[in-house]
């Protein structure tokens, strides 16, 4: 087993959980003005937040890109480093 893959692996997770949660907590922070809207107000409001974050122009999506691709990474190194995809 490479051990350096692995702690690799798990220092990525860890980044990459932090940064995921702070994207979850901030995106939740901006839609917190939307619970007094009706059912088909609130659909499209999170529908073009969902939209705006997708289009990277904003640090909340780059939060939230970089906290998913450090998990996916993560998930990566420890899987070869334990030789699954062997």
């Amino acid at each position: 087993m490479n051990m350096d893959g692995f702690l690799i692996g798990i220092l990525l997770l860890i980044i990459g959980l932090i940064l995921f949660l702070i994207g979850i907590k901030d995106f939740k922070e901006t839609l917190k003005d939307v619970n007094g809207l009706s059912l088909r107000k609130r659909v499209v409001i999170y529908i073009l937040e969902l939209w705006d974050c997708l289009s990277l122009t904003s640090y909340l999506a780059w939060i939230l890109c970089l906290g998913l691709i450090f998990l996916f990474s993560g998930t990566v190194f420890i899987c070869f480093s334990l030789s699954i995809f062997k």
